[in-house]
């Protein structure tokens, strides 16, 4: 926890090298980038040496320890790509899943309502925030075989950019896709699945994990507070190529037991 405040500097830096791998970064994007990735290598190695024989029920420990059928373990270098991967997937997103989640409920201050008198509608809400708001807007992907996507012939192994957003509101798999609605995912029959967490082999490994940490967030934070407002409409965005807002300004008071 201490380490928050470095973290989120890091792996904001960190994502830049997204850019990088497009030759759309500066020259001071590309600095920062460098200057992240051996800030986060040699805090993890660090951590490997701190534990070195003596193990515990840590994730660090975990992967450690793991072997492959044949007895293979991770290399150090397998090792630091692996956590500060972990790191960035797990920490960067779910900033900004909480942050936009957050954003648009106080711009709905009628779905916030459905919220506090319904505490149990937490899981369809965070589903909703993903969907509507998720911090991925798209992805990258290689195609496999050759394919025609509205009549256009696309050739295996071309790279293409799957725009996550659109896809989560495409009214031909939503109901009045562009309504922000926390009852979403709690009716029946539920709704289509929302793309925020990718799918098939590369699901996101971190999504149990992301909606858990959010559920539990937005949950505290709107039964807790009420009068919740943004001090500044307009979204400050940060660094990350990610959709993750640099910061939420909000104005509330502390809810009567």
């Amino acid at each position: 926890v201490s380490d928050r405040n470095t973290f989120t500097s890091w792996t904001t830096d960190a994502t830049h090298g997204l850019a990088t791998s497009r030759n759309m970064a500066t020259p001071e994007v590309e600095q920062r980038v460098a200057a992240a990735g051996a800030a986060l290598a040699n805090y993890f190695s660090r951590l490997f040496e701190e534990r070195g024989g003596a193990l515990g029920d840590d994730l660090l420990s975990v992967l450690i320890a793991a072997e492959e059928e044949g007895g293979d373990r991770l290399s150090e270098n397998e090792l630091l790509v692996q956590s500060i991967g972990l790191l960035i997937a797990g920490f960067e997103t779910t900033i900004g899943l909480i942050g936009n989640g957050l954003t648009e409920l106080i711009r709905h201050p009628d779905e916030i309502a459905k919220l506090r008198e319904r505490p149990e509608l937490i899981e369809s809400a965070v589903e909703e925030c993903l969907r509507f708001a998720g911090p991925i807007a798209m992805t990258v992907r290689v195609l496999q075989d050759d394919v025609e996507f509205g009549g256009i012939p696309i050739p295996r192994d071309a790279q293409v950019f799957a725009v996550l957003a659109a896809a989560n509101r495409d009214p031909e798999q939503f109901e009045d896709p562009e309504r922000f609605d926390v009852k979403r995912y709690a009716r029946e029959p539920r709704p289509s699945a929302h793309f925020s967490f990718g799918g098939g082999t590369h699901h996101c490994l971190g999504a149990h994990l992301a909606r858990m940490e959010s559920q539990v967030a937005i949950g505290n934070l709107v039964q807790r507070f009420d009068r919740l407002a943004l001090v500044n409409e307009r979204t400050e965005w940060g660094r990350s190529l990610f959709r993750v807002p640099a910061r939420v300004p909000v104005t509330f008071r502390a809810r009567r037991r």
